[in-house]
């Protein structure tokens, strides 16, 4: 991903220790949110001036990233297309969950 510059935005989004996006990506994916907080508390989009926002762009960046990720992988095509479709959970999570921090009242994410 650090090498492709269509990622270049999301790449230097990720923390120094990939292993705990790893983790909150697999809680979000096998628990939901509620297994996410149970572990790391409230979900928390930065929303602060030293932080980049999850803009669509960077979400739909990122699920390019893993379906191509996941395209590369020796799974079968059916669960392939079941591991892309999960990835859309967490994605539009985070959008719908910013909105909420912007406004303080739940909306739609734009895209």
């Amino acid at each position: 991903m650090g090498a492709d510059p269509r990622f270049k935005t999301i790449h230097a989004m990720r923390p120094a220790d990939i292993n705990i996006s790893i983790d909150k990506l697999a809680c979000l994916l096998c628990g939901g949110p509620r297994l996410f907080q149970q572990k790391y508390g409230a979900i928390r989009i930065p929303t602060a001036p030293q932080h980049l926002p999850i803009t669509a762009a960077e979400r739909d960046q990122w699920l390019c990233c893993m379906r191509e990720s996941i395209a590369e992988q020796p799974y079968r095509p059916e669960f392939k297309e079941s591991l892309s479709a999960q990835l859309q959970i967490p994605a539009q999570f985070i959008g719908k969950r910013r909105e909420q921090d912007q406004s303080g009242r739940e909306r739609p994410a734009a895209d």
